[in-house]
């Protein structure tokens, strides 16, 4: 297997495995057009808007990109314009997963333990200023947001609240 689409499979686990926990829906557009990978979605009241929704950008990396307080992640001009749209209905986040550069070593299994390294870190880009260039744009993905099954939940309280990510 090629190992873009390996990274590709191994950051949808990531992120499916982060929804069941959190008990959020994760289904897979059957298109991609719009730089949507993955959509979550909780059934029924989730505040004072019923049903929540958010789109995400999963990517997937091994390159060094972890700095002391954020990742440096290079996106491409196309993803950075489609997620950074404001007349959108469902919110949009872009959600980073980092692995070790040997594929063998992105997971660590035993019968008590089930164990994937790294971690994914998410970034709304709703709002961010067109960029000048041509065809990559850099994003800083702070740190502090890690995406878990707490911070997905948080997310989705939020929109279910009429409010952005």
């Amino acid at each position: 297997m090629d190992e873009n689409i390996a990274k590709e499979q191994f950051s949808r686990a990531y992120v499916n495995a982060v929804a069941s926990c959190a008990k959020i829906n994760a289904s897979k557009p059957e298109i991609d057009e719009d730089s949507i990978d993955i959509v979550f979605s909780t059934p029924g009241v989730g505040g004072t808007l019923r049903a929540p929704r958010l789109e995400a950008q999963l990517k997937c990396t091994a390159q060094d990109i972890l700095k002391e307080n954020h990742l440096s992640f290079s996106l491409s001009k196309k993803n950075h314009e489609e997620l950074r749209a404001e007349n959108v209905i469902v919110p949009r986040i872009l959600i980073v997963v980092l692995v070790p550069r040997d594929p063998k070593l992105w997971i660590h299994q035993t019968e008590d333990h089930l164990g994937l390294k790294h971690c994914g870190y998410w970034l709304s880009l709703r709002g961010f200023s067109e960029s000048g260039n041509k065809s990559m744009v850099t994003v800083e993905l702070p740190r502090k947001n890690m995406f878990s099954p707490d911070s997905l939940g948080e997310i989705m309280k939020k929109i279910g609240q009429g409010r952005f990510p």
